[in-house]
């Protein structure tokens, strides 16, 4: 899935074209077994002048109070964390009227396959993404600025449900829904036939969370800097 998540990345990245800024120092906030170069690249490119820097989510606590002008976190938000913990890390290291752009996986991710195995495994839990909603009343109770998100769902497509599973179990695991080792593989392979489109193909559904949004300084407040 790697190709998806840099799809998703490039997107996120188009959305700097409409803020003004001009960014002395930038946090690419990434996992330890994700690649992380090509946006340090594209970030390096629209930004010259600035410094990149790669900081694993397990280390967040090292970056220096204040010391961020932007965050950029692609398909990282960890659904399994206290939310309002981690955003108060991102508030803390951003400077006043520094800016928080991310995505992350909404709660429609993997739909058609998370209803196969709710069918086959009754115990397993219903949800596993942070909805948008969500996202956004704990960005205003911490006093984030403007912020400002929006739902895309891209549709991935696949021959046979084996190539999914494949997918899914060789991606990280904070990405996806968790299939149980025990799962009847044949009955869960069965259960997702029900979703193959008259063209042959079978939908994958994957639900990707934009956001934007920006530390407030209460003492010298700056409007939302969008073009």
């Amino acid at each position: 899935m790697l190709w998806l998540t840099q799809e998703i990345g490039k997107r996120l990245l188009e959305r700097l074209d409409f803020i003004k800024m001009k960014p002395l120092v930038l946090l690419n906030l990434v996992n330890l077994d994700n690649s992380s170069e090509i946006f340090n690249a594209l970030l390096q490119k629209k930004y010259p002048n600035a410094v990149i820097l790669n900081v694993v989510l397990n280390a967040f606590v090292t970056v220096k109070n204040q010391s961020v002008d932007c965050i950029f976190l692609n398909c990282e938000l960890p659904w399994d964390t206290n939310l309002s913990g981690f955003f108060t890390e991102i508030k803390r290291v951003l400077k006043p009227e520094g800016v928080f752009l991310f995505s992350s996986f909404g709660p429609d991710t993997l739909k058609e396959l998370s209803t196969c195995v709710k069918k086959t495994d009754t115990q397993m839990p219903i949800d596993f993404f942070i909805d948008m909603h969500d996202i956004g009343d704990t960005l205003i109770q911490l006093e984030f600025s403007d912020p400002v998100l929006d739902v895309e769902h891209i549709e991935v497509q696949y021959q046979n449900v084996q190539d999914l599973l494949n997918d899914v179990q060789n991606s990280k695991q904070n990405l996806f829904i968790p299939i149980p080792k025990n799962l009847p593989k044949e009955q869960l392979i069965k259960q997702y036939e029900v979703f193959r489109k008259p063209s042959g193909i079978l939908p994958a559904t994957f639900e990707i969370i934009y956001g934007l949004a920006w530390n407030i300084d209460s003492k010298n407040h700056i409007p939302i800097k969008i073009i």
